[in-house]
């Protein structure tokens, strides 16, 4: 069977729906049973999930699957797929840290314990679910009025504050692939960087694409980082990153090799998906340099 066909999709569909209720119900019971000591990702799962089962349940039948496009059939696929496993990677998680009546006092303490060890992993699928539902809202399967608005987030950073051609005209097929082409990496199914590459004649819009694309992902917090970087020659490339530089560091002291290394480290050590536009670059330009 074809998997991104209309049965195929709806039967994901609906194994997720059957799995997520169950570990949704779990959830909550142990959220209401330890009020006082849930980990704050664990709440926002308890918020989250509930939110993508009742959505896909909008669109659960073949009949439905049927209207989409090929491109919100494969995204739909990677989100109820990477969902699935979310849950039951939350199902064993609270089998092994939920406590029972009639436990011995050290069997409780050993699940103590084991939740503090369990709290990363906890973070980690709570990110992984606020990644997925962004890109469900993408793709107007869930309704971004529906998502709980989160505090200000100190981590997050970005420099791509250019403006929209007054006559643009927004591209959401294409705005849909390059999401598709990334969806590992925002989803943090995929840990090395990903290149999507924007071709085409000299006024194409390229760059507004870009643009449009590196402020919207921005904003939707699918990358929390996201800086602007003019790449059309080396020299061009390091001046943007010294920039990079100051808008993380608030300050312009230090060298550009100094910048440069801080840049490179601190992306390395971000948690979260980053996203960097290289504008105008030319691959001549960078043959044998190392930025």
């Amino acid at each position: 069977m074809d998997p991104l066909s209309a049965i195929g999709l709806a039967s994901n569909i609906a194994q997720f729906i059957g799995i997520g209720y169950k570990v949704a119900c779990r959830v909550s019971e142990y959220h209401n049973a330890n009020p006082d000591d849930v980990p704050r990702s664990m709440q926002t799962i308890n918020t989250l999930l509930p939110l993508v089962l009742k959505s896909l349940e909008r669109i659960k039948s073949e009949a439905d699957v049927e209207k989409l496009d090929i491109d919100s059939k494969c995204m739909l696929k990677a989100a109820v797929v990477g969902c699935t496993k979310l849950c039951k990677d939350i199902g064993d998680i609270l089998t092994k840290v939920t406590r029972t009546s009639g436990e011995s006092v050290i069997l409780k303490a050993r699940k103590a314990i084991g939740s503090l060890k369990q709290d990363e992993k906890i973070a980690e699928i709570g990110r992984s679910l606020q990644a997925y539902v962004q890109i469900l809202v993408l793709y107007h399967v869930v309704d971004s009025k529906e998502v709980p608005s989160r505090s200000p987030d100190k981590g997050k950073y970005s420099n791509i504050r250019g403006k929209l051609a007054p006559d643009f005209v927004r591209q959401d097929k294409l705005v849909k692939k390059v999401d598709a082409a990334l969806a590992g990496v925002i989803a943090f199914q995929e840990k090395q960087p990903q290149k999507v590459i924007l071709s085409g004649p000299s006024g194409a819009g390229k760059t507004q694409l870009a643009l449009d694309y590196g402020l919207e992902a921005h904003q939707a917090r699918r990358f929390q980082t996201a800086f602007w970087l003019t790449a059309s020659t080396p020299a061009a490339l390091r001046s943007s990153l010294e920039d990079v530089a100051a808008t993380v560091q608030k300050s312009n002291q230090g060298s550009q090799d100094a910048k440069i290394d801080f840049v490179k480290d601190f992306l390395a050590e971000r948690w979260h998906p980053w996203l960097l536009v290289l504008d105008g670059y030319v691959p001549a330009q960078f043959v044998g340099v190392d930025v």
